[in-house]
């Protein structure tokens, strides 16, 4: 492991047992949202701090739900279905007892069986090698400021989260050079893809007002030199990319093409 450019976090696994019926909407994550806003501390749920920068105030939620294989299916009575959270603080246990009120779920109710947690580490280090050409597929609705995933846009996006919740949850900023990093990420050229804009939203139970959930999801290929992005990009299959991550937007997967 590098010094420096480790990325720790909790890989966790919630195993319920629906009690009765359960529809979820079509994105999942809107079911469990209340839920862990109920049962979380707020300094978990809704972190601010209150000193610093005005730009560093609201430091990311140090957890992503990964829920959208549920996104609108029926679980019938007594059927077993699971969760997936990453957790980038050390103690993935809150989260558990967060997820053992699901009792009062909104979509129906189900009993937490196991709580499984794994560690991961990845290595942020440049790889020996890397393919020539890639492909991303963006599994869940991505939105980015900017627009659609031109490759230094969305390695900006995805350094700048990462190294986020390093500083905030971790050992501190990962030891790059940040600007380099985008330098080379220019010279990276798109192929092509297939994208398809997903349209969503939902209504705050709290404020009463409508929040987008939209995106979009497909793939882009790429051409270029990937050393020094592949180990970011794996990650991003964990901490998601853009708006709306810590509900499981944003989340991606990288594919060689040769």
């Amino acid at each position: 492991m590098t010094a420096g450019l480790d990325f720790p976090f909790l890989a966790c696994r919630a195993v319920f047992r629906a009690a009765g019926r359960i529809q979820f909407p079509p994105q999942a994550a809107n079911a469990l949202r209340g839920v862990l806003g109920f049962a979380l501390a707020p300094e978990l749920f809704r972190p601010v701090l209150r000193s610093g920068p005005s730009g560093l105030r609201n430091p990311p939620r140090p957890f992503v739900l990964h829920a959208s294989h549920l996104d609108g299916a029926a679980v019938a009575r007594r059927e077993r279905f699971f969760i997936d959270l990453a957790v980038f603080q050390q103690d993935a246990q809150p989260f558990r007892a967060a997820l053992e009120s699901l009792g009062k779920f909104a979509a129906g109710p189900a009993a937490l069986e196991d709580f499984e947690t794994r560690r991961n580490v990845v290595d942020l280090a440049p790889r020996e090698s890397a393919p020539p050409r890639i492909r991303l597929r963006f599994l869940t609705p991505t939105e980015l400021k900017g627009g659609a995933p031109e490759f230094a846009l969305l390695m900006a996006r995805l350094r700048d989260r990462i190294s986020a919740l390093r500083s905030f949850y971790g050992a501190g900023p990962p030891s790059i050079d940040f600007k380099g990093f985008l330098d080379a990420a220019r010279e990276v050229r798109c192929l092509g893809g297939e994208m398809i804009q997903v349209a969503g939203s939902r209504r705050s139970s709290r404020t009463g007002q409508t929040h987008p959930l939209g995106g979009f999801t497909g793939y882009s290929d790429y051409e270029g030199d990937f050393r020094a992005y592949l180990p970011w990009l794996e990650a991003a299959e964990y901490t998601c990319v853009g708006r709306q991550t810590v509900w499981g937007h944003g989340r991606l997967i990288v594919e060689p093409l040769d």
